[in-house]
């Protein structure tokens, strides 16, 4: 009969759900967000709520971070409190049945620190864009080099408004290449 159990405890333990990540060198940010993954069979349970865990900080620490997940997916996206994660080593990720039984836990992580977000900076280039002013040309001249006076206010319609379709690639990619530098 002990046999018997002993295997039963053995065929539930190989059935139930494993973290994948976080875990080891895999940690996270007190910015986030950061990433829960998992395995499952088809005989674990639906959904289960993720705990933050570290037992060896005094007290032990313990946060609910997501109720109800679906476990179907194997990932779920963690967004951080409004006051971050804390730092430090020793947390784990435990998936638990649900936030009112928090002891009943269907899997545990590897243990992983969490440390500052790192920043990046990265410069922008904004454009101009170039306007003319709206005005009626009712001069019916189109020399590009008139002789007589002008009592037109408005540019001669020469072109120079104008940026060619080529013209427009060249200055987007400029732009966007500067974007990238």
């Amino acid at each position: 009969m002990q046999f018997f159990f002993s295997l039963l405890s053995f065929v539930a333990l190989a059935s139930a759900y494993r973290v994948t990540s976080p875990g080891g060198s895999s940690g996270w940010t007190i910015a986030g967000p950061n990433v829960v993954t998992w395995e499952r069979v088809s005989t674990d349970a639906l959904n289960f709520t993720i705990v933050l865990s570290n037992q060896a900080r005094t007290p032990s620490y313990q946060q609910v971070l997501a109720a109800l997940v679906d476990g179907t997916p194997g990932k779920f996206i963690v967004r951080p409190p409004s006051t971050g994660f804390p730092t430090g080593t020793g947390f784990q990720v435990n998936l638990v049945e649900d936030s009112e039984n928090l002891s009943t836990i269907y899997a545990q992580s590897q243990q992983f620190s969490i440390v500052q977000a790192t920043t990046t900076t990265s410069s922008s280039l904004t454009a101009t864009p170039l306007t003319t002013p709206a005005a009626t040309n009712t001069d019916t001249n189109t020399d590009l080099n008139p002789t007589g006076s002008l009592t037109n206010t408005t540019a001669p319609s020469n072109g120079a408004d104008r940026i060619s379709a080529a013209g427009s690639a060249s200055l987007i990619f400029g732009v966007l290449a500067a974007m990238v530098l």
